[in-house]
């Protein structure tokens, strides 16, 4: 997982692209609240919801829950600007930046397709008891969900 901002690679990608700088202060701002959300995500070991349906679920399915919501997570800190990011690459066919960030955890919703089979209402219940990024391998660590 890249931890630089995306920032740096700005010049290499946009050599030839004739956008306005106006423009490109949305990928400024989409890095900063990504460099604000990875620190977050940093330092927060979080204290997971207690939950029924979650201890019911296999150790795989608790694994796979935990980390679509921690995803969900990393990406709902920088939704906004994301989504502001992406309609001025559109805007503007910066095509190359726009498929360097096409997946990038922070850029896109993550698939669900790994819970699928779950009750998506439960994961939603347990997802909205969780406000912020948080430290996935310590969290996990914590609930019992890491083999040593």
């Amino acid at each position: 997982m890249m931890k630089k901002g995306f920032i740096y690679l700005l010049p290499l990608l946009l050599v030839g692209c004739s956008a306005k700088v106006d423009k490109l202060s949305y990928l400024k701002v989409w890095d900063d609240k990504w460099q604000e959300c990875d620190k977050i995500g940093k330092q927060t070991i979080l204290d997971f919801p207690k939950s029924e349906w979650f201890e019911s679920l296999s150790l795989d399915d608790k694994r796979e829950v935990f980390l679509y919501i921690h995803f969900l997570k990393d990406y709902e800190c920088t939704q906004v600007e994301a989504s502001n990011l992406k309609a001025v690459l559109n805007e503007v066919d910066i095509t190359t930046l726009n498929e360097v960030l096409k997946g990038f955890i922070y850029f896109d919703k993550p698939s669900d397709s790994r819970i699928q089979h779950l009750d998506q209402r439960q994961v939603e219940v347990l997802s909205g008891e969780i406000s912020s990024p948080f430290n996935a391998l310590s969290t996990a660590e914590t609930m019992g969900l890491v083999e040593h």
